[in-house]
């Protein structure tokens, strides 16, 4: 189980670090809700771990052994560098990014009507919607041979 809702930009949340396998993750956090096979490119396919009630989607990929890449969370008590993430704005997210040297920005609108706002220095993606922040996604540096940067 998760404690600690920190965000740790390319190492993880609280003991979940990325680069773990799914058994390490899986006695974190507990059998997830649901399982989805995501279609990658070339060889590749990801796995979702989804866990409803944590508010938070764990992602695996490789081609032989699977290993965490990516944290997705909804969990409102999650924090970065000690803030209350899914308190601020995006002004306020902005500016606590900046604060912590990453600057790298990058928006898009989504399909749905959404905002990505993308820090490509720290691989973190904040999605609003209506101007609220509703989800966070991050992961690690991986090399093209599969292994963390």
């Amino acid at each position: 189980m998760i404690t600690d809702k920190e965000i740790k930009i390319n190492k993880g949340l609280d003991g979940l670090q990325f680069g773990k396998s799914i058994d390490f993750t899986v006695q974190k956090l507990g059998q997830p809700d649901h399982i989805e096979e995501l279609e990658g490119m070339d060889e590749e396919n990801s796995i979702a771990y989804i866990y409803d009630e944590m508010h938070l989607i764990v992602f695996f990929e490789g081609i032989n052994d699977r290993f965490l890449t990516i944290i997705e969370t909804k969990d409102p008590e999650t924090t970065l560098f000690g803030k209350k993430i899914f308190e601020m704005n995006e002004v306020e997210v902005h500016q606590l990014m900046k604060e912590n040297n990453f600057e790298e920005l990058e928006t898009e609108i989504l399909t749905w009507g959404g905002k990505r706002v993308s820090f490509e220095d720290a691989n973190i993606d904040f999605y609003f919607e209506d101007s609220k922040l509703t989800a966070v996604n991050w992961g690690a540096f991986i090399t093209e041979a599969d292994e963390m940067a």
